[in-house]
């Protein structure tokens, strides 16, 4: 896994001091934890900004305070017991603890175009309507009028809004859990999220375009599974 330079563990560390909690263990306990995640981001090829603003979107300062006040009420209630254990143990306890309810959920099966379900290209391997050779086709096309809204498929945190003149033109890719992410291409410019923050399913976060690489308005949807592409239409709820 990569592991961070001196000054962006710095950085970290700033953010984390700035939330005024008054443990020190506690405080390096979030550093750790957080470092793992902003680690594990930019081993899936995210930059370090973009993995440092995600990371923080899920633990801004009313979440980091939120964990030091549930760590001491545990101490609290539990003195007899807790006696025996070290703080740094109750605090990574909850860390893990809050960290799997938040992070593990279903894989994105909500329609990303609500009311059109037909799909008019699918996955896998077709004939490339541009270049005119086989090429694998990563994801699922759906063809509608130009400023059809597009919502997220699944509750998750915005990766990367970007744009690829050559491909996916406008695009947003949004991270579901450790293992799931869903890409959004073709979109129009109007983009109503930006990297890092926190999605709902259901959530507006475009429009159907026809930018990049493309023949005429319509949507280019993916599901990844551990940065692979698998076929969205196994994961759709109808």
């Amino acid at each position: 896994m990569t592991r961070l330079s001196k000054r962006q563990e710095e950085a970290v560390w700033r953010k984390v001091n700035g939330a005024g909690l008054g443990h020190e263990v506690l405080k390096e306990e979030l550093m750790d934890h957080l470092c793992c995640a902003i680690e594990q981001r930019i081993s899936m090829g995210e930059p370090f900004v973009q993995a440092f603003h995600a990371a923080f979107a899920d633990w801004g300062e009313d979440e980091m305070k939120n964990v030091e006040t549930e760590t001491i009420s545990l101490i609290q209630s539990n003195r007899f017991f807790m006696k025996k254990m070290l703080i740094s143990l109750a605090a990574g306890l909850f860390l893990l603890t809050t960290t799997l309810f938040s992070m593990q959920q279903d894989p994105p099966s909500g329609l990303p175009l609500k009311g059109l379900t037909e799909v008019a290209s699918g996955f896998g391997y077709r004939h490339h309507p541009i270049l005119k050779q086989k090429k694998q086709h990563k994801g699922v096309d759906f063809k509608a009028p130009l400023g059809t809204p597009v919502y997220a498929t699944g509750d998750g945190v915005v990766a990367k809004v970007d744009y690829d003149a050559d491909g996916y033109g406008h695009r947003v890719i949004i991270q579901h859990d450790s293992e799931y992410s869903s890409v959004f291409a073709q979109m129009t410019s109007d983009v109503r999220v930006s990297a890092g923050q926190k999605v709902k399913a259901g959530q507006l976060i475009g429009h159907v375009g026809s930018s990049g690489k493309s023949t005429g308005p319509h949507l280019h949807y993916e599901v990844r599974k551990n940065g692979e592409p698998v076929d969205p239409e196994a994961y759709f709820s109808r």
